[in-house]
């Protein structure tokens, strides 16, 4: 459960051959390598970036239901109730926000938790059961009390399929009403603007085009850095409120903490005074005294500037402070100092990595960025484990590539826990182990 609420650490992997990295490399990028900029790794983040439409109407949609107070209680599986909890939660919070100006952030931190809240009772939901998230209860309950009070999940094979595609189908409706809206107001909005406007014959091209411009020509480097940005904050948005990792459950525990304490301690007063000094400090008349005894020596004012001009006075360069003698004072000797020995362990630990592992390395996403998730087939299915008694374990230790040690790096070895490899551990060191085996990297 810890590891699960920290963040993964930085992964590298060698290997020797060319064969081997081309497939890891595969694994790790895709077919097209989305990392260099070329005419397809443009073509494929722009089809992507279009692909999220349907994503933003469905939003739009929601929006507009709880605007228009349509929420509704389900009571049982064919009965539901009036009860729009969204839009007076909605309405409550921008009151007192309003009436209380001293509650703005504490009351955004709130709805950012309510948000992701609702949407993990959502998800944690979901009919079809390869869909589901771990619900936050169930993972508060454990960070409380050490362990799970909940029995382990049974997914028979076609379980929720029907479910999955009826909710499937109502999404997808959602976003085509709200996105056939949208194209209508804006087709409403141009026949207004050419009804009305004046200049419609005036703003007639008259000149030729030229027809060697390209949009894309000696532009693909930074065209491709813009969309693969924009993918990449779109693609964790959505790992985001799907809640597929460990950050979404930190930013709603953090959210509902920092506001509490906000609340409950005044904390609008402690930085009401903290502006104030900050304020005073940078915009006081004191500064003048900075500008008098160090900013006036290089930097001139505007009528010092004119009598120069009137003089003649020709000056060969801006004066700008004394950099130099920054960078050789003793703080920037040490930082420098420091800099240069994290910088030679990192060769020294790509150098040793190559001659252990291999030349060839690649770097493993610490997150999963990819555009299509992994969703088990309908047909799967998943049952708790349950051991077998007096069965003959086999324990085998796999040693990862991460390396230790300043002058001579050498490979991590992890300890097996004494009680538990005593009960597994025999002569054989072959490659027939079975589905008891345990691996530690």
């Amino acid at each position: 459960m810890r590891l699960a609420l920290t963040a993964p650490p930085r992964f590298i992997i060698n290997t020797e051959t060319d064969k081997a990295y081309n497939v890891l490399r595969y694994l790790t990028r895709g077919a097209v390598d989305m990392e260099t900029s070329s005419l397809d790794s443009v073509k494929l983040y722009s089809k992507e970036l279009a692909s999220y439409t349907k994503n933003y109407c469905f939003v739009l949609d929601v929006m507009v239901e709880i605007f228009l107070w349509r929420g509704r209680l389900k009571i049982t599986k064919t009965r539901s109730i009036w009860f729009p909890l969204h839009s007076m939660a909605l309405l409550f919070a921008v009151v007192l926000a309003f009436e209380r100006p001293q509650f703005i952030l504490p009351m955004f931190l709130y709805a950012i938790a309510w948000v992701m809240l609702s949407l993990n009772f959502h998800a944690s939901r979901h009919p079809y059961p390869w869909k589901r998230v771990k619900a936050s209860e169930k993972t508060n309950m454990v960070v409380l009390l050490g362990r799970s009070i909940h029995p382990p999940i049974v997914i028979e094979p076609g379980q929720g399929v029907a479910g999955g595609q009826t909710l499937h189908k109502l999404d997808k409706l959602k976003a085509e009403r709200i996105s056939k809206l949208m194209q209508e107001l804006v087709a409403f909005g141009l026949k207004v603007s050419e009804i009305y406007s004046k200049t419609s014959e005036s703003s007639v091209k008259m000149a030729t085009e030229r027809r060697d411009w390209s949009l894309l020509a000696e532009r693909l480097y930074y065209v491709h850095t813009a969309l693969k940005t924009l993918c990449g904050c779109i693609r964790m948005f959505r790992s985001l409120v799907n809640w597929k990792g460990y950050y979404a459950h930190h930013l709603t525990m953090h959210c509902i903490l920092i506001a509490t304490i906000w609340i409950t301690f005044s904390v609008n007063k402690v930085m009401t005074w903290v502006l104030r000094l900050l304020i005073w400090t940078l915009l006081g008349p004191h500064m003048k005294l900075l500008d008098m005894y160090w900013v006036h020596s290089f930097y001139k004012t505007r009528d010092e500037l004119l009598q120069d001009i009137a003089d003649g006075v020709e000056a060969t360069e801006p004066s700008v402070p004394d950099f130099d003698a920054w960078l050789a004072s003793e703080m920037f000797i040490k930082m420098a100092h420091s800099g240069r020995i994290v910088g030679e362990d990192q060769y020294k630990l790509k150098d040793m990595r190559e001659r252990l592992y291999g030349k060839y390395s690649e770097v493993i996403p610490r997150f999963d960025t990819s555009r299509f998730p992994s969703v088990p087939l309908p047909e799967s299915s998943a049952r708790a484990k349950k051991r077998k008694p007096n069965v003959k374990e086999h324990w085998y230790h796999v040693p990862s590539q991460r390396l230790q040690g300043h002058m001579i790096l050498q490979p991590i070895r992890e300890e097996i826990i004494p009680d538990v490899a005593s009960q597994g551990t025999n002569g054989n060191d072959g490659d027939d182990f079975d589905d008891n085996g345990i691996f530690t990297e």
